[in-house]
């Protein structure tokens, strides 16, 4: 018969009672670093992510504040914007040449940082007398004050056409602003002296005619039909303000007129503008005559939805980390 030493046997249960117990404690000590390490990961993760939102959110704020500033105003600027929770922010704007310009912005919250630019080509509406889709014919456009008011010469630069982006309104704003007295929901036709008080307008639902007696007024028009400028009985008959067209396809046509007729400010449409074939240059035989004024586009176009008279050409991202 075999002899069983009990004494062996309690020593080598309790040899793998310690084993499994350093064994757990080293399992627990690798889960403590594993949830440890996974957290701080999780924490530099949430950090970058919100480094980069404020660095995107940056460049949008940098190009809006470029964008809502006159542009005869232009300038190199630099900000530094406090987040908060340790983020900031450094936007800087920087103009290249031409219409180009550069918007760099550095996110830093203390754990990660992130540098992105984006460079913008811009077309700016307000160095246009006439901005449109279409095209234009038999018009006159000449700089706001001319150097003769008996010869215009005109100055094909101020003309932007075939244009294939075109700035967008909210409508129904538009509609809102020209109540209670502003808004008409067919066609209209202006037949006499008009003056609009500030930050006015007149809304069309229809077609806008000027008629032939309607030989002087201040104010902007948006028209959703055609506009027809009728002769002018009247001599240097001249509208002041911005007419704008936002639907494709419609039609500016100005009539052959005895007296010259002008607008001072600018036309913005989806359409064509046909000017009448009269004689050019004659103190008062001429065609439709449009003089470019910058502050009076800059001024309609902050009712836009962007912001101001630049539109968006083209644009490049870049990110420097």
């Amino acid at each position: 018969m075999f002899a069983i030493d009990l004494k062996s046997e309690k020593g080598g249960a309790l040899f793998a009672s310690v084993f499994f117990l350093i064994l757990l404690g080293m399992m627990g000590i690798s889960l403590i670093t594993i949830t440890l390490s996974d957290q701080k990961m999780n924490t530099i993760e949430g950090k970058e992510r919100q480094a980069f939102y404020a660095t995107q959110a940056g460049i949008e704020y940098g190009m809006r504040r470029v964008f809502e500033t006159n542009p005869s105003s232009f300038g190199d600027w630099s900000e530094t914007v406090q987040v908060g929770n340790g983020l900031t922010c450094d936007v800087s704007a920087q103009f290249v040449s031409g219409n180009l310009f550069r918007i760099q912005v550095s996110s830093n919250n203390g754990i990660a940082s992130k540098k992105l630019e984006k460079e913008i080509e811009y077309i700016d509406i307000s160095d246009y007398a006439i901005y449109t889709s279409g095209t234009v014919t038999t018009t006159i456009v000449s700089p706001w004050p001319p150097s003769s008011i008996f010869f215009i010469q005109h100055h094909p630069e101020l003309v932007y056409q075939h244009a294939t982006i075109m700035p967008i309104f909210d409508l129904d704003e538009l509609r809102d602003m020209s109540k209670p007295n502003g808004y008409h929901d067919g066609d209209f036709t202006v037949s006499s002296v008009f003056n609009f008080p500030p930050n006015h307008l007149a809304f069309v639902e229809g077609n806008l005619t000027f008629a032939h007696w309607n030989w002087f007024g201040w104010g902007n028009f948006v028209a959703m039909g055609n506009v027809n400028i009728k002769s002018a009985w009247l001599p240097l008959s001249t509208t002041f303000g911005t007419v704008y067209q936002p639907v494709v396809g419609k039609t500016l046509v100005g009539q052959k007129s005895f007296f010259r007729r002008s607008f001072i400010g600018g036309i913005i449409t989806n359409g064509d503008i046909i000017g009448s074939s009269n004689g050019a240059h004659f103190p008062y035989w001429g065609k439709l005559t449009v003089f470019h004024h910058r502050n009076t586009i800059v001024n309609f176009m902050q009712l836009s939805l962007n912001g101001g008279p630049l539109l968006i050409d083209r644009s490049r991202w870049t990110n420097l980390n």
